[in-house]
């Protein structure tokens, strides 16, 4: 989001800027600057996927929405991310619609409602060996036996996500959820 400062502009208040769920060269140095740069733009709100993303987050006071990769699916596990200092959840997507509405919690949780889920992480790019991958404007993509293809997109982490090549979309379902307090829309490769 940071390359994207007219995005920052627009949007900020309801911005949420997610955090590498996986980056494995992190330390607290980096984490913090991270964090800084995020706060220096008006960001006040991160989604963390670990434990250092919410320690980091914690430490300089930003509102804190356990991700998904966290795999949330139980109160007992919102009570344990309530007492580390996180402000909301989005639960994990294996949650079935009768599992959501049987939740408690001390958190205000939420589902996402639309988004190409992330299927798989990768360290070493399965795509990498595509001369074309990191310059084609439509990202990199892998086929499967059938011809479907399946996003992939690369950040800065050093580690590439498999997206389904499906959205997720219940938007058209929402009153069936109960007690949800959100639903969160997972932009990744849209154009339109």
């Amino acid at each position: 989001i940071l390359q994207n400062k007219y995005l920052i502009e627009m949007y900020r208040p309801r911005l949420i800027a997610e955090l590498c769920a996986y980056d494995f060269e992190i330390t607290p140095q980096k984490a913090a600057m991270l964090i800084d740069q995020l706060k220096k733009e008006g960001i006040t709100c991160v989604m963390a996927e670990n434990l250092w993303a919410i320690n980091a987050a914690k430490n300089k006071g930003l509102k804190i929405i356990a991700g998904p990769r966290l795999n949330i699916t139980n109160s007992q596990a919102i009570l344990n991310l309530y007492e580390q200092g996180v402000n909301a959840v989005l639960l994990s997507f294996e949650l079935s619609l009768a599992r959501i509405n049987r939740l408690h919690s001390v958190l205000p949780y939420g589902i996402l409602a639309y988004g190409r889920l992330p299927l798989m992480s990768f360290r070493n790019c399965p795509a990498r060996l595509d001369k074309n991958c990191f310059s084609n404007k439509d990202g990199c993509k892998i086929y499967d036996r059938y011809g479907t293809a399946f996003d992939i997109i690369c950040n800065k982490c050093k580690v590439s996500t498999l997206l389904n090549s499906v959205p997720l979309n219940v938007l058209d379902r929402l009153d069936e959820f109960y007690n949800i307090s959100y639903a969160m829309l997972y932009f990744t490769n849209e154009t339109k």
